[in-house]
Parts: structure tokens; sequence; C-alpha cells
């Protein structure tokens, strides 16, 4: 298939899509070196501001934090956001997820308070610009709401999952598995309050 692309961007497109295909797999080392072929001809391809280069590089750094290579990944993460906020807004939903990524990684890196910060960030930018009972904004929550389970706050954790919970109930979603997770951290939450 890749001596049939048709040219240098699908040939970048197509390693890129095995590497997602064998991350799913659970397979992350050979997909390291796919990323470095995608990225060496997306450079070549497109402007460094390329809004794709963005979406790039915020799904490949998910590999990293998979590898465990935290700053790697960071440095990723970071990449993505200022070709972000250069190439379409300052609070352009694609960012929220730029942001939800970041948080999770300071999560694995056990730094919750910077971890809040970019959950924060996402949550703000999905208010002001998905509707009020969007999947993603109820993901902001639920992200929001783990945090703070963590950290041993109970009643803010409590708070956050009934927001996220209120608003799978209003998308029909009560059979979805985000909607189960929520529902299980809320009681939790619940049972940690009395």
């Amino acid at each position: 298939m890749l001596t049939k692309a048709s040219n240098d961007f699908h040939r970048a497109h197509l390693y890129y899509h095995i590497r997602v295909i064998k991350c799913n797999q659970g397979a992350y080392q050979e997909p390291a070196a796919l990323y470095e072929r995608s990225d060496k001809i997306f450079r070549i391809l497109l402007s460094r501001n390329h809004p794709d280069l963005a979406v790039f590089y915020n799904n490949i750094d998910q590999m990293y934090t998979e590898l465990g290579d935290y700053l790697k990944s960071l440095k990723l993460y970071k990449k993505s956001v200022k070709i972000s906020k250069i190439s379409l807004s300052q609070n352009h939903p694609n960012l929220a997820y730029c942001y939800d990524n970041m948080g999770q990684l300071y999560c694995y890196m056990g730094d919750h308070c910077k971890e809040l910060e970019f959950y924060e960030k996402a949550q703000k930018i999905r208010q002001a610009f998905r509707r009020s009972n969007h999947p993603d904004l109820a993901q902001s929550y639920n992200n929001i709401g783990d945090m703070y389970y963590k950290m041993g706050d109970y009643l803010r954790a409590l708070e956050a999952h009934e927001k996220s919970l209120k608003i799978y109930k209003t998308i029909s979603a009560s059979k979805s598995s985000p909607f189960s997770y929520c529902l299980r951290q809320y009681r939790y939450c619940a049972s940690r309050n009395g």
C-alpha cells in the first residue's frame, strides 16, 4: 500500500495510520520509527504552522506517553499547542484536545496542579465553544472530577462528576462507557462524602 501511495503526503498519512493501528495493538516501538518517517515528510511538505501538524503532534505524543518518554511527549504537546494557537486561535476547540492530553500527561507524571490547570483550560474552551450538553464538555468535567478524587477533595470531585452526569443524561448516553465510568466515579465520591 505504501508503494502505491500517489505522493509523499499520502505516504506520510499512511505511515501515520499504520502507527495508530500498531499503537492500538500495544506495539509502541515500531510506531516510533513510523512517526519519524511521517514527521520528516510532513515537515517538508507543510508549513511550520500548518494546523495538520498540530493534530499530528497531538496524536503522536500519546505514543511517547505510553512509552514513558514524558519529556518527548511534553515537547510535542507544547509544539502542538503553539501551532494551534498560531494557525487556529487562542481558544479553538481543537486546542482543548491538546490541553486534555497535557493534563493526562501531567497525571502520569504525578503533577496534579498542572493536571488540573490543563483540564480546566480544556473545560473553559469547551464551555465557550460547545453547546452546554456536548459530550466533550462532559469529558472535561469527568477529568476534573477524577483529578479532585485522586487529591482527596471528594466534594469537588462529586460536583464535577455531577455536572458530567447531567450532560450525559441529556444526550441519552446512559448506556455508553463514558456515562458508566462517570456514574461509577460519582458513586465513589458520594460514598466518600457520606
